[in-house]
């Protein structure tokens, strides 16, 4: 199948390039350029006049053979001086005075690139003067991205002025238009706003340089015929890659055409091109959707994690930040203290922020200090390294606030080098949040801020994650080192964070960053190429923040948001807890202040976020309540699979009484079925009314549930997981928590109306064991004996380890480099215990002996007692029996895996009697699963291969101790001589379903061990003959 979908994907990007180059025209047109995704169609043609328009933009076409039909189109990248009245897309001024520029076709190109998107770039020329501007569209195909940036360069003899210079210009033509703008302030980031455009021009810019996002951010809605919705219409989203200055400008005529112009913002900006030399724009990207801006939006999360975001398919920490437990106040000891707070809470890092530098100017407050990057003596005198030793005794990473972009009047940096400050010559120096911005324009000021990160890293290379700040715009707006190009310092710095920004991920590739600017003064994807996340708000107020990560959510997915529990607002902990866990969840709090219940809820909250990071970070996310439109709010997440979703509903301000209507999921599998489970309860709260109650996807996605209440700020969080009604063999097998199943080579135990399942827990790592080469012998390291629950086959909750390592004491059974391998329980009425047999082995597989290990309980913990040779013999892959009588048996490998034995086992099942036979001398058989049916005991076993699969036996006999007649495969169907790739280790029988029996086997996967599939299949009778036919999937019932 794999190999099918590439073949697939290869002649779709081929027919895509093939159509990109010349196609039949009628008339004047000459060529049509069609950039592509899945889902929409940017067109363009090259008419008679020797120019580009652009003839269609939005939903893919079907039929090539209507290109010919589509109107005519307005110019792909409008210029100033000639025919066209509007604001253009470039503007020039050549050498010789003239303003004009005419853009013709030169030629375009197509070519697909190793990451799989498709790259089109068309080349226009001035037939008059030597000035070309190439078009770029990179597509992504399965994202129904496009990324679109304009390169302008000339061979003019002497420089040619900038005046303005698009990344991209797109045409529209609809009834009506309507665009959301994300405005705020500091701590009051991306509130959405809709309106309706109206004939004329509407800007959305800004002018603040460093800090450019603070008031508008820079991203867009615009919808088509009808006001933006989550579910339906026509919508486009565009951002732009561009950490300044920017402007979109959204321009309608009389006949209501629009028209789209995006990239830097030219104020204060004409830019001198020297000859030979190109201006690359900042790309321009957007998505377009027909099914409403959720689907626009999860285009924008699947491209950002696999293509843009730093490390976007990686993994990300959970931190404990000291900035509201300290703020400027600490010192090692109180740190050293919230490094312990950090481990009771259970995250990955302790996060320290401003605060920690500056001697001459210590920074005791944000009005000194910046700039000055060593450690304050007298605050942390035995420094960095210190702090992150510390962290490490603890077991927790160590991360640090930086801000190397900004300096204070009051620092030495300022003193030594009033010339790499943006400041104005005979001016007064106006200052925001006390302090100033570096010139980095100024190529030593790029050496200078790299060297605050390289030399923390090169003292401390212990340091695992920086906070990057920036907290103030541009003013006193001049760099002495541009001199006379001035108009260049708004790009030019910009320019130079980036190659900062380049350098420190070339020489630190591993190193997480999140972006911060006072918040979410800086949000845009050319800055999160080099960071893993960024900081959306100062404004951690719980409520507020539902409002901030909903605007933010439209562009970004929230694997790139960090959201921390704090002590803003009033609301619960739990509310707290609620919001934060739908993005990077992290903590800056006062945790000496919280109970021990409360510290309780954190840690279970961690964990149950640890365990989610797949769903909620890298699942599908889908706004279902609008706080905007409501006094509520809900999101869900959805696992890829739609196996499992985490479902977040709060209760803002509702007014008495208020309606309260179910919420409606969506993004389920319509066919499957949830259980539900609510998340971060408090002690001694109850759970709600629908925990544990089971849902068709087709019932949450049509009439939905009752989460919402008239409580004010309150809220919950419920997990939804698939419950398995089929027996899928072959495939990934996940427990109730979405885990993977890790109980290799186990077997099944009945108890009071529950399924248990016990098998071997396999390491992560799989390696070579060179001990014993002639058995082709992989292994991992022994993690001892995984327990899994369940009441119906399907769906298997994870008990824990019942049988745990001894990690200690080498010499032991249970040791990590030992073999544990086929773990097999029975009850003993008797005793009423639990009695565990398992092969023990050295890494050689010398030692050769069964184990024996006993509990009070199913799941353990069992305690180990003994290894042993039963009768003196050699004991390997091996499996247990209890027959009706109340007798228990030892079925294993002996003789060298030769011959297998079965023995009779003493009335505790704690020891064997002396009592053994040998069975199947010297045929080679081992993994033995054993059943009974009318009177007749029946045995599968397989031959001695190794890892790889043979074909199993089936034998038969009239007694458990033989003798036993070998016969034939069982196995029918597809790969039956194999054995279907796996290798028997237990014959179920369900209970309560009459002459019902489960075949399991493991398919081994001997490089990987621990991602061995589970078969399980249906064992049925052709009279006294077992069959085991292969299925793709099954149902018990």
């Amino acid at each position: 199948m794999k190999e099918l979908l590439v073949v697939r994907n290869r002649i779709y990007l081929l027919l895509i390039c093939l159509l990109g180059w010349i196609l039949p025209a009628s008339g004047n047109e000459k060529q049509v350029i069609r950039i592509s995704t899945r889902n929409v169609d940017l067109i363009y043609k090259v008419a008679g006049n020797g120019r580009v328009y652009q003839q269609y933009v939005g939903k893919r076409l079907k039929f090539e053979t209507d290109f010919g039909h589509l109107p005519s189109g307005k110019e792909v990248y409008l210029t100033h001086g000639m025919e066209d009245y509007y604001e253009p897309a470039i503007r020039v001024l050549h050498n010789d005075g003239n303003p004009s520029l005419v853009l013709k076709y030169k030629k375009h190109e197509m070519r697909e690139n190793a990451d799989g998107s498709v790259e089109t770039v068309i080349h226009l020329c001035d037939d008059m003067y030597p000035v070309n501007v190439d078009l770029h569209y990179i597509s992504y195909p399965e994202q129904d991205i496009i990324k679109t940036y304009t390169e302008i360069w000339h061979n003019e003899k002497k420089p040619v002025v900038l005046y303005n210079y698009a990344s991209s210009l797109l045409h529209f033509t609809s009834n009506s238009y309507y665009l959301t703008e994300f405005v705020g302030n500091w701590a009051h980031e991306v509130n959405l706003t809709e309106s309706q455009l109206s004939y004329g021009k509407k800007v959305l810019d800004t002018k603040l340089g460093s800090r450019a996002n603070m008031f508008c951010s820079p991203f867009f809605i615009l919808a088509f015929d009808k006001p933006a919705a989550e579910g339906t219409g026509e919508v486009l989203l565009g951002t732009l890659g561009w950490t300044g200055n920017y402007r979109f400008t959204f321009e309608k005529d009389h006949q209501n055409n629009l028209r789209v112009l995006s990239g830097i913002n030219p104020y204060a900006s004409e830019y001198e091109l020297k000859p030979g030399k190109a201006f690359v724009t900042p790309e321009f990207i957007f998505t377009y959707s027909i099914s409403g801006k959720g689907v626009a939006s999860r285009n924008f999360h699947d491209w950002a994690r696999k293509y843009q975001l730093k490390d976007g398919m990686a993994d990300r920490m959970t931190l404990l930040n000291n900035w509201e437990a300290t703020y400027f106040n600490f010192d090692e000891r109180k740190l050293s203290g919230l490094m312990d707070e950090a481990v009771k809470l259970g995250v990955d890092m302790f996060l320290l922020d401003d605060g920690w530098f500056g001697n001459k100017y210590p920074r005791s407050s944000d009005h000194q200090g910046l700039g000055d990057w060593e450690e304050t003596k007298n605050k942390l005198p035995d420094g960095i390294g210190y702090l992150v030793k510390t962290a490490t005794d603890k077991g927790i990473k160590f991360g640090l606030w930086i801000e190397p972009e900004m300096v204070n009047p009051k620092s030495e940096l300022y003193e030594r080098h009033r010339d790499w400050v943006i400041r104005l010559p005979n001016r007064e120096e106006y200052y925001f949040r006390n302090q100033l911005v570096l010139d980095l324009s100024n190529p030593d000021v790029q050496d200078y801020v790299f060297g605050v990160v390289d030399g923390l890293m090169s003292k401390y290379p212990g340091i695992a994650y920086f906070k990057w700040d920036c907290n103030s715009p541009i003013t006193n707006i001049y760099s002495s080192y541009l001199k006379n190009n001035q108009s260049h310092l708004y790009i030019n710095y910009v320019r130079g964070l980036y190659q900062v920004f380049e350098r420190i991920k070339k020489k630190y590739p591993d190193l997480p960053m999140m972006l911060c600017s006072g918040g979410g003064g800086r949000s845009d994807y050319e800055a999160l190429k080099y960071f893993t996340e960024f900081w959306p708000s100062d404004n951690t107020d719980p409520v507020e923040r539902i409002f901030i990560q909903w605007g933010f959510s439209h562009f970004f997915p929230v694997k790139s948001m960090a959201a921390h529990v704090t002590g803003w607002g009033k609301q619960p902990l739990k509310f707290r807890l609620d919001v934060a866990m739908m993005c990077k969840l992290g903590f800056d709090i006062r945790t000496q202040q919280m109970t021990e219940k409360e510290l309780s809820l954190c840690y279970q909250a961690v964990k149950d976020f640890n365990r989610l990071k797949p769903v909620i970070l890298d699942g599908d996310q889908y706004r279902l309540v609008s706080p905007y439109e409501t006094d509520h709010a809900a999101f869900l997440y959805a696992a890829k699979d739609r196996d499992r979703a985490v479902l977040f509903a709060y209760n803002l301000h509702p007014r008495y009484a208020s309606p309260l209507n179910n919420v409606v999921l969506k993004g389920l599998d319509a066919d499957a079925f949830y259980c539900l489970n609510e998340l971060n309860v408090p002690a001694g709260s109850r759970k709600s009314a629908l925990s544990g109650k089971v849902y068709s996807g087709d019932y949450l996605m049509t009439v939905g549930i009752p989460v919402l209440s008239n409580r004010h700020t309150s809220s919950s969080v419920f997990e939804l997981v698939k419950e398995r009604r089929i027996v899928e063999s072959g495939t990934l097998w996940k427990d109730t928590k979405g885990q993977m199943i890790n109980a290799h080579g186990g077997g099944v135990l009945y108890h009071e109306g529950i399924y248990y399942w016990y098998g071997e827990l396999k390491g992560d790592s799989t390696y070579w064991n060179p001990n014993v080469p002639n058995w082709e012998c992989y292994r991992t390291e022994a993690g001892g004996i995984s327990c899994y629950s369940s009441k119906d086959l399907y769906n298997w909750t994870f008990e824990g380890i019942a049988l745990k390592p001894d990690l200690t004491d080498v010499s032991s059974d249970l040791h990590p480099s030992k073999v544990l391998e086929r773990p097999k329980v029975i009850y003993n009425e008797k005793t009423k215990k639990f009695v565990m047999w398992l092969h023990v082995d050295s890494d050689d597989y010398s030692k050769a002996c069964a184990g024996v290990a006993v509990s009070d309980t199913p799941a353990g913990e069992f305690t180990y007692i003994r290894s042993m040779r039963p009768n003196q013999s050699m004991s390997r892959d091996m499996t247990l029996f209890k027959d009706d009588d109340g007798k228990a048996y030892l079925l294993y490998s002996s003789e060298g895996n030769a011959t297998l034995h079965i023995s009779l086992l003493t009335d505790d099942y704690l020891d064997h009697t002396g009592t053994f036979t040998r069975n199947f001398v010297k045929k080679s058989r081992e993994a033995p699963a054993v059943f009974k049916r009318n009177g007749k005991y029946y045995m599968i076993t397989s031959g001695c291969t190794g890892w790889s699969p043979n074909k199993a036996l089936y034998a038969v006999s009239d007694s458990i101790l033989g003798p036993w007649t070998l016969k034939t495969n069982p196995c029918r169907g597809k790969d039956a001589e194999k054995t279907f790739y796996g290798q028997s280790t237990h014959i179920l029988q369900v209970v309560g379903k009459k002459d019902t029996y489960i075949a399991m086997f493991d398919r081994w996967k001997k490089t990987d061990l621990i991602n061995s599939r589970y078969i399980w299949l249906p064992v049925r009778f052709e009279g006294e003959i077992p069959v085991i036919e292969w299925r793709d999937s099954w149902a018990i019932d």
